[in-house]
C-alpha cells in the first residue's frame, strides 16, 4: 500500500517539466476570515506519495477529499502515476475554494477503504489582518 512522505498545504507549487524540481510558495499553516462565508482564492496540497516497488503497481488511482468540520465538500479522483520508481510528488490545485463554517479543514488521500494521508489547517474567525502563521482570506459579499 502506498503511503505519504510528508504533505502540506501552500498558496500554489508547481513541478518544473524539464528539471522535475518541486517549488512551493506561501506554506500555509492556517487559514483567517473576519466573516463567513469566506473563499480561498489560492490553495493547493503537496504530497509526496511513495510505494513498495514490489508490491504495488506503477500507477494506483487516489481519492483526494477536501472535509470542512467533518463534512466532505469534495471528493476527486486522481492517478498517481509513480512510472518506475517508488515516488511521486503530487500538487493538488484547488481554487475559489467556499467555506461556511470556521474550524477544521481537512484534506485526506485514500486508496480503495485506506486513508493514505491526511493533513488539516486550522480556519478561525479573525480581525481582517493577517497572523504570523495564518493567511487571510476573503470574505463573500453578502447581497
Amino acid at each position: 500500500m502506498i503511503t505519504s512522505r510528508f504533505i502540506l498545504s501552500a498558496k500554489s507549487a508547481s513541478i518544473d517539466s524539464i528539471t522535475n524540481q518541486l517549488s512551493i510558495h506561501g506554506v500555509i499553516e492556517g487559514l483567517t476570515s473576519s466573516e463567513l462565508p469566506a473563499l480561498i482564492p489560492d490553495l493547493c496540497i503537496v504530497v509526496l506519495f511513495e510505494r513498495d516497488v514490489k508490491k504495488d503497481p506503477p500507477k494506483i488511482e487516489v481519492i483526494a477529499k477536501v472535509l470542512e468540520n467533518k463534512k466532505s465538500i469534495i471528493e476527486q479522483p486522481i492517478q498517481i502515476d509513480f512510472k518506475e520508481g517508488n515516488s511521486n510528488r503530487t500538487v493538488l490545485n484547488i481554487p475559489f475554494l467556499h467555506l461556511e463554517e470556521y474550524g477544521k479543514l481537512m484534506f485526506e488521500f485514500w486508496v480503495k477503504k485506506q486513508k493514505v494521508a491526511s493533513y488539516f489547517v486550522n480556519f478561525t474567525q479573525g480581525n481582517g489582518t493577517a497572523e504570523n502563521d495564518k493567511v487571510l482570506i476573503i470574505p463573500v459579499q453578502k447581497k
